[in-house]
This record gives structure tokens, sequence and C-alpha cells, in this order.
């Protein structure tokens, strides 16, 4: 039975999100014409730029780069002159300009844990400082013992020392479990200090294969608890029934979904036209390739409605639902 005592939280598309995929590539576009101009060089180029890592921010010790820093390589670069502080914070300030709010559920899920919390935040264009200022403005600050940010913590995600700096070593790491939405970042750090891990696609809902890293993937924040208790081996509290079980096709551990035809949620019959589906629950032999299922289900199905939240142990082939009371 594993053991949980904390939990560590990504920042973007986690706990913070922008309001669509189009508020994204607007900042995007806002950012690479800006550096375009600043660098005098084609738009294509800038693009580059700015989705590019330097290679010190990538690996198992990865090193979390400042804005300055950034332009300070662009600038010897391209051979350019400008106030890199001025610069700097003005780049920042272009994403929180833009329409940003908590992730659906999110704020929930923080009110009713009952684990200690700490926010790990790799930063890239915009400071950390100005990332505090927007968990300050949505009312989240308070949940969390900590919030690291590796432009001022100087360690990145997968590495070790970022948890240890967040956690400010006052937690056993294999004791913590790592909620974010990045395989590499994200999930890779948790395996590199021994935690759980959730995917967080409440987001980002295409499904994955490779989710199967993790020990589970989440499309609703509602159906956190229940992740966490089947985690650690627990039975999920009294909100949760189990409606039924099957057998197992997956190598993803478990995944708290919607059911629904919408990108990212359960089906729920025999048949399916698309493969985004986060999983399958079917009374038939029918397989699905690579998407997760439940076979031979001898639950109710006609008792599932469109929105109902399902979680599915693939580990014990078991379903559970939560029940609206």
């Amino acid at each position: 039975m594993s053991t949980i005592k904390g939990i560590s939280w990504d920042f973007w598309d986690t706990l913070i999100a922008h309001k669509d995929n189009a508020e994204v590539k607007s900042v995007d576009e806002t950012r690479a014409a800006f550096l375009s101009e600043l660098l005098n060089v084609p738009f294509e180029k800038a693009w580059s730029e700015l989705k590019g890592h330097l290679p010190e921010e990538d690996g198992d010790f990865a090193q979390g780069i400042s804005v300055e820093k950034r332009f300070e390589y662009l600038a010897d670069k391209y051979n350019v002159n400008f106030n890199i502080e001025d610069i700097s914070q003005k780049f920042s300030s272009i994403s929180i300009k833009h329409d940003i709010g908590l992730v659906p559920g999110v704020k929930k899920a923080l009110e009713e844990t009952k684990f200690r919390l700490v926010s790990v935040c790799n930063t890239k264009w915009t400071k950390g400082d100005d990332l505090r200022k927007l968990m300050e403005k949505n009312d989240i600050t308070r949940f969390f013992e900590n919030c690291y940010f590796s432009d001022i913590g100087h360690y990145a995600k997968p590495s070790v020392k970022a948890f240890e700096k967040a956690w400010k070593e006052t937690i056993n790491l294999e004791e913590t479990l790592h909620i974010g939405d990045n395989l590499s970042k994200d999930i890779k750090g948790a395996k590199n200090i021994g935690a759980k891990s959730i995917v967080c696609r409440v987001v980002k809902k295409k499904p994955n294969i490779q989710d199967e890293i993790a020990d589970a993937t989440i499309y609703d924040y509602e159906g956190l608890s229940a992740l966490i208790a089947s985690i650690m081996g627990k039975t999920p509290d009294e909100k949760w029934e189990v409606i039924g079980k099957g057998t197992p096709v997956s190598n993803i551990k478990r995944i708290a979904s919607r059911c629904g035809n919408d990108i990212g949620n359960i089906i729920i019959g025999d048949i399916i036209s698309q493969n985004q589906a986060s999983a399958i629950i079917s009374t038939g032999q029918n397989q699905q390739k690579d998407i997760p299922g439940i076979y031979d289900f001898d639950g109710d199905i006609s008792k599932l409605s469109e929105k109902s939240l399902l979680m599915i142990d693939f580990t014990k082939g078991l379903v559970f639902k939560k029940w609206e009371r």
C-alpha cells in the first residue's frame, strides 16, 4: 500500500490556463512578432527561438533559466543591443495580460484536499514573480506551503533538485504525488524522485497512449479523490460506488472522466467511430486499438448518463461512479 503525504502541483494547464487554444496562439504570435522586430529576423525564425530550449534546461539535471538570461543569449546570438531588463519585463507581461484563469474544478479540489501542497513550475518566457501574482489574483496561493518557480530556484523539472527545493526538504519525496500535464518534465520528474504521479488532461483533453507511464490520468478534477485513494490501494469514499467490473485491456492504470462523445470522455457501448476517447466500457469483445477499455462489463450500462463521472481502476478491472447527492 502506497503512502501519500503531500501533493506537488504543476502550474500551466494544471492550476492555471489560458481561456482556449485561440488564446494560446494569440500569445505566441504576439511574442514571436515582438522577437522578430527586436532581433530583426523573419517571423519564422523568431517563432523557432520562442519555442526552442537551451541545452541546460533539458534532461534530468535541468536548470531554471531566467527571462533575462534568455535575452542575453539572443542579444549575443543576433548581435543586437537593447535594455535586457526592460525588454524581459515587457515580454514576461505579454502572457498575463491575456484571459487567464483557473483550470475548471481545481479550486474545489484544492479546498477539499487533506494533503500538504506545493506548486512546482518550470518558467520560460514569463517570470516566476509574474506567475505568483497570477496565483494571488486567482486566490490560490494560500493553499500552498511553497510556490516554486524554476527561474528563481535555479532548477527545473524533471530535476530532483527542483522538487527538493519546492518542498524545502521537509518531506520524504517518495511519499508525495505529482500532478502535471507534461510527460517528459512532470511525470519523468515524479519517477526521478520515486513519487506517484497523475497526468492532468482537464485542459488538454486529447488522450495520449504514453500516459501509461503515470499512475493515473485525470480528465475531471471531481475524480481526483477517487484516483488518489486507488493509487494508495484504498477504496474511494462513500460518494463513489462500484457499478460493475470487467476484463481490463489497458496499460494505463487508472482514469477519471465523464461519459459522453466529446474528446477525452469515456465511451459506453460496443461501437466507436473515432479514436479520441479516454476509455471504452463495453459488454462485447471488440477491443479498440490504443484506447484503454473495460470489456465484458457486467454492470448496467443503461443507468449511465452522458455526463456520469466515472473512475476506472484498470489494475483491478473495477468501474466506480460518483453519485450526485
